[in-house]
Order: structure tokens, then sequence, then C-alpha cells
């Protein structure tokens, strides 16, 4: 069944912001979220239980320190699943084009691949460009 509500562009930024201000461990409140995004409490609240239930994000109230917080080391995106050919499609068209379109965009192109691959569970390219499947990695 489709997704009944769609995550607008607005809420993923300020969700992205949520989990950098909640890596921060400083266990900010409520009001104080509200405030650093712009937004009320009640859409912080909203973005909260969709980081914990649609995310999986550990997040929770401490009472102790009157914040929110994560209970555990998480990545912000759930798993991706790709097969050995989509790595390889990413690692050759990373080689391909950096001598096409120069170091600039090859240094991106790199920091990009890296980026899709370790949210898989897989050691992105090294400095020669090449990448390593490691152990979380599965195929699909």
């Amino acid at each position: 069944m489709p997704d009944q509500n769609p995550v607008s562009a607005r809420q993923l930024e300020r969700i992205i912001e949520l989990d950098r201000l909640l890596r921060q461990n400083c266990c900010p409140g409520i009001g104080t979220l509200a405030g650093r995004l712009g937004v009320s409490e009640r859409t912080i609240f909203r973005d909260l239980v969709f980081l914990r239930d649609r995310l999986r994000a550990p997040v929770f109230f401490d009472s102790g320190r009157g914040g929110y917080r994560y209970s555990a080391p998480h990545r912000f995106f759930p798993g991706i699943s790709l097969t050995r050919e989509e790595v390889l499609a990413l690692l050759l068209a990373m080689k391909a084009a950096g001598p096409i379109m120069g170091r600039s965009f090859e240094a991106r192109l790199r920091s990009a691949v890296s980026k899709v691959l370790s949210a898989g569970g897989i050691s992105g390219p090294g400095r020669e460009g090449e990448g390593q499947l490691g152990p979380p990695f599965q195929t699909v």
C-alpha cells in the first residue's frame, strides 16, 4: 500500500536538522528544538514521532536530563539494499566520469558514492577508487 503521508521537502530538512541536533547529545527540550527550527512544539513532536516510528531512530525523552536524545547510535537512513551489480555500476560510473569531468567533479562524485555505499553497509572507495564489500553487505 502506498504511503498516505509523504514527507515534504520542508519536513525532510527539519528531520535532518533535528537529527543533527540530537546527535550533539545535549538533550534539547521540545521548546529549544522548536525555537532552533522555527516551528511549533507540536510540529517538533510530530517530527520526533516520525524519527522514532518511521525511521526507527532510537529517540526518547530523557526525564533526568530534561530533553530528547538517542538511546543508541544509529544510521539516519534505514539500510539500503544494493545488489553486487549496483555496487559495481556505482564504482564503474565513478571511475569513468572522473577523467571526463575533471578532478573537482571526481572528488564530489567519490564523496557521494562513499556516502551511498556506507549507508548500504559497504566501505566506500579508497584513494585509488577501489571499493571493498564489508561484512554487512547483503545481496538482494
